[in-house]
């Protein structure tokens, strides 16, 4: 089956135990479609039945499919394949992540990176679109993943995305996380990159992915998609009588309505009525905020986020002054919890870093 549009046609391979690091073409996996076919093939052709989740034999491989970067909606999770050490037989298993890994990964130039080895000392790697290198982990081994996180983003930049295991992950805890972002996390696998001595894997990429159709006629067929997909959790009436509206009910998601406001915004901004076709404004559809806490998210609520390529912006930045009483900046929790500024820019602090 040769490759058309969306593979970026290129995995690749990285070995611990001898840190050689080489490229394959994607033609071999690609009837078996996206990243969890590209795990499963490479998992049956190489890993041996018996094998321990954590022994060098095991890979575990980070794949995406040909819609990751096009736009596609829902197209944005990344798909992690390895042994699953909680599983008595140590089946073969997916964990999954949000967030924007995948489609850096994608840019970079990558449908999968598989791992395979064991690194001698504690390392993460480093792709940086073709350059890609082992680094030394030593400074972030014992280090929770927020820190992690940040570290390696302040050594690659802000536009770099990074999945990072923990403290339980190093030592080997059945259905420990890897971790990207602020808050998206795959459970199940971190043990195996603990097993391997890989901290993390820092990714940025500049390419892009080729479309085989009509670029249009793609964006068109998006913008559709977009449109009739609804508000968080799917409910696609509003919660208040509107006059786009034939229906409503009280218990939707769908909150925008007249008077209804992001009250921490650098400027209060109002939700309003929002038409299903109005895809730009996607963000004031659903006010997670006040879902979360009560009429008291709306004085709180800068703005409505979430991970690459999905319409159900399900994470509330909120800004709460009140956090001063307890000793710490409301700023602090900008990259930390999802929280942005009253000025409205994502700034990045010390000891906490993410990429909304």
């Amino acid at each position: 089956m040769a490759l058309k549009g969306g593979w970026a046609g290129t995995i690749l391979r990285v070995d611990l135990s001898t840190e050689q690091i080489t490229r394959e073409s994607t033609e071999k996996y690609s009837r078996y479609i996206g990243g969890m076919g590209i795990g499963y093939k490479v998992m049956w052709d190489e890993v041996p039945q018996g094998t321990h989740p954590f022994a060098e034999e095991n890979r575990i491989i980070f794949g995406v499919g040909p819609l990751t970067g096009t736009g596609a909606m829902c197209s944005g999770r990344t798909n992690i394949t390895s042994l699953l050490p909680s599983n008595p037989f140590h089946g073969v298993s997916d964990s999954h992540m949000g967030g924007h890994f995948a489609v850096e990964m994608k840019y970079a130039g990558y449908d999968a990176v598989i791992i395979q080895g064991k690194a001698k000392r504690p390392v993460w790697l480093r792709i940086v679109d073709q350059d890609v290198t082992l680094e030394d982990a030593s400074v972030f081994w014992g280090d929770g993943t927020f820190n992690t996180i940040a570290g390696i983003t302040a050594i690659m930049g802000k536009s770099s995305q990074v999945a990072a295991i923990g403290q339980a992950g190093e030592h080997q805890v059945n259905l420990s996380v890897i971790r990207t972002g602020a808050s998206h996390s795959a459970g199940g696998h971190g043990g195996v990159m603990g097993s391997k001595n890989l901290k993390a894997i820092g990714v940025m990429g500049t390419g892009s992915v080729k479309i085989a159709g009509d670029r249009n006629a793609w964006h068109k067929l998006n913008k559709d998609t977009f449109a009739i997909v609804g508000a968080n959790n799917q409910h696609v009436v509003p919660s208040t009588p509107q006059a786009w509206a034939e229906y409503h009910d009280p218990s939707s998601r769908w909150t925008s309505q007249k008077g209804l406001f992001w009250g921490a915004a650098p400027y209060p901004i109002e939700t309003g009525e929002v038409r299903p076709e109005e895809v730009n404004k996607i963000g004031y559809r659903t006010m997670k905020a006040i879902k979360d806490l009560g009429p008291a998210g709306e004085k709180y609520t800068v703005r409505m986020g979430g991970c690459a390529s999905c319409p159900v912006r399900c994470h509330s930045h909120l800004h709460v002054p009140e956090l001063e009483a307890y000793g710490v900046s409301p700023n602090v929790a900008n990259t930390c919890m999802g929280f942005f500024s009253p000025n409205g820019r994502n700034e990045r602090l010390q000891g906490c870093g993410q990429n909304q």
